[in-house]
């Protein structure tokens, strides 16, 4: 019979003692061979593929690791455009001017303070309900998306046992992405300096904010996604991009950056900690 203290005992020997994602994997250290892949063509281009001796061989791949260093993340100069494109930042704008900040929640998971913005998911749910209404599901998805975001693999199954609104695994994973969740990003100082400076936050504003990750799939492969840049855009340290135009389409009578964009504005804080308040 499979219990859950021997469930628990088995993803914490099998699951989550391996690195998974690239956010996870320290600066210089690869995650996947698709850089090596790429590199392997590059050097063949380099060369004209040409199948030279090994001395000639060596010698112009020693000029080139010169210049690729492991330690060297002065190569890096910009984001993937598939995320820090024009598009993200219309979205993100359009968040600031709607005061999309005064939905984030505030609290701690296991201790560690960290911040929700609601995510696409919820929003369609709660949009259109009267207000109480509203902010009871709000409070309520944020106390149950929490219990099943921490650290203890025991404690988590046993929230996911005792959610009545989880029957399968889809259930479970619709709610992991209820929120996208923020917290301080401990990188170390290269990698740290390398963010701040693709994203153009001088180092005279740094101070404002901490340098934040999250936790949606798009900032865990790419290491930037548009819930980090509009906190950081909300704390004054990023601004848009002198290239991009900020021009979208909205529908007549509605305001962008509301429905339109899937997030609700003006939510309601839950207390410290995420407890349920019975004003509700």
């Amino acid at each position: 019979m499979v219990t859950q203290p021997r469930m628990a005992k088995y993803f914490l020997e099998h699951a989550f003692v391996f690195r998974w994602t690239r956010v996870q994997v320290g600066a210089g250290c690869g995650s996947d061979n698709n850089p090596l892949e790429g590199t392997n063509r590059t050097q063949k281009d380099a060369v004209h593929w040409t199948r030279h001796a090994l001395l000639k061989f060596g010698e112009v791949m020693r000029h080139w690791l010169g210049h690729k260093g492991r330690d060297d993340h002065g190569f890096n100069q910009k984001f993937n455009s598939a995320v820090w494109c024009n598009a993200t930042f219309v979205l993100v704008v359009g968040w600031i001017e709607q005061k999309f900040g005064e939905s984030v929640l505030e609290t701690t998971l296991d201790g560690t303070p960290v911040l929700l913005l609601p995510r696409e998911r919820l929003s369609s749910r709660i949009n259109g309900l009267p207000n109480k209404a509203r902010a009871k599901l709000y409070s309520q998805t944020a106390a149950r998306f929490l219990a099943v975001m921490g650290d203890d693999a025991s404690k988590v199954l046993t929230a996911v046992h005792a959610d009545p609104l989880i029957a399968n695994l889809h259930d479970l994973l619709d709610l992991s992405e209820a929120f996208a969740m923020l917290t301080v990003a401990l990188y170390n100082s290269k990698l740290e300096a390398t963010l701040w400076r693709m994203m153009g936050v001088d180092s005279t504003l740094q101070h404002l904010q901490p340098l934040m990750k999250c936790s949606c799939g798009k900032y865990m492969h790419y290491l930037v996604c548009e819930h980090v840049i509009f906190w950081h855009m909300h704390c004054g340290q990023v601004t848009t991009p002198s290239t991009f135009k900020l021009v979208h389409h909205v529908n007549k009578g509605q305001k962008f950056g509301t429905a339109a964009a899937g997030y609700p504005l003006n939510m309601r804080k839950i207390p410290k900690g995420a407890a349920l308040s019975s004003a509700y």
